[in-house]
């Protein structure tokens, strides 16, 4: 549905409840009564335009940027707002929660891919906050310059906009592997909610990252320049390249079974060697190490070093004990 700023907003809330969750980002409080969305806004110091417009592109599936007229209504110092906000939901509560739900999940068990599943959960987080970090400490501050009539020489939003990563892509991967490789011995609730909780973050994180690429980056760049016009933004996958060309390769690649070889150099990233060594243990170029590497994240959908060392661990690549860090 696509919401409009004179709608109720008791109304939009029944209509979609993950409005809870963007109007406690936005610092907005319950017991509104039959008032609307703008009056709720107005009375607790929102700006309306903004706070609908991200209303909208989540509701909506994300999947567009926002207008050039759009943007030009938009509040920067209240999207600014909302992703600080955000960033503590998701380094002080969500993820923290999950690590709480999960290792009670899977601490009864004494094995080596519960182990490995713990650790690629906390190195993972220790990932977020690294990236979150990097804009509270260089992108916001550049942010809140520009709002104050400063400008910065040294940076661009467009240079964040270019680096910016889906974060999420690697908790999709954790959950496809608790999935197929947890050793669940009988059904357990434990780690089903926890599965639950790390699928509803994934979602929150891949709306969070698109809300900071499709509304605060154009909106950013008209604040530096009100002249401009908002180029397109296309949508990436987790290795940089448009969804289109990733479906199209997996289309033409039938056979998503993994080649002697590339068990072998899978074994070798698993054991923590890098490109180089892995071509000198097995008298090979780099560039074959490379283009197997590609090969494989491609046809396992994995691309983390943890996530391949857990794989290789459950189909019996390797054994725990040839991994550095559990030795």
């Amino acid at each position: 549905m696509h919401f409009k700023i004179t709608d109720k907003m008791a109304d939009i809330i029944s209509e979609s409840p993950s409005i809870l969750q963007i109007m406690s980002r936005f610092g907005m409080k319950l017991g509104f009564g039959d008032s609307t969305v703008e009056q709720v806004c107005g009375s607790q110091g929102v700006d309306g335009p903004t706070f609908i417009s991200v209303v909208n592109f989540v509701s909506e599936g994300g999947s567009a940027p926002v207008s050039d007229e759009e943007c030009g209504s938009l509040s920067v110092p209240t999207l600014l707002f909302f992703l600080k906000q955000a960033h503590i939901y998701f380094l002080d509560f969500s993820l923290p929660n999950i690590k709480q739900r999960l290792s009670a999940a899977i601490g009864c068990y004494d094995h080596e891919i519960s182990r490995l599943i713990m650790k690629f959960f906390e190195d993972y987080t220790r990932h977020v906050k690294q990236h979150m970090m990097y804009e509270e400490c260089e992108v916001f501050p550049f942010v809140e310059a520009l709002i104050n009539g400063v400008r910065e020489q040294r940076f661009r939003i467009a240079s964040f906009s270019k680096k910016h990563s889906q974060v999420s892509d690697t908790l999709h991967e954790l959950k496809d592997l608790i999935i197929k490789y947890f050793p669940a011995r009988e059904s357990s609730n434990l780690i089903n909610l926890a599965l639950y909780d790390i699928m509803q973050c994934e979602k929150e994180l891949e709306s969070h990252c698109k809300i900071e690429d499709y509304i605060f980056v154009p909106a950013v760049m008209k604040l530096e320049n009100p002249d401009c016009k908002i180029p397109p933004v296309l949508e990436k996958d987790g290795d940089g390249k448009d969804f289109a060309e990733a479906e199209e390769k997996d289309e033409n690649d039938q056979d998503q079974t993994l080649s002697i070889r590339e068990k072998d150099i899978l074994a070798e990233v698993a054991r923590g060697y890098t490109n180089k060594e892995i071509a000198d243990r097995l008298y090979i170029s780099i560039h074959t190490v490379i283009t197997h590497r590609r090969n494989i994240a491609r046809k396992l959908k994995i691309h983390s070093v943890a996530g391949l060392t857990i794989y290789a661990v459950a189909n019996n690549l390797i054994t725990i004990k040839e991994i550095g860090e559990f030795v």
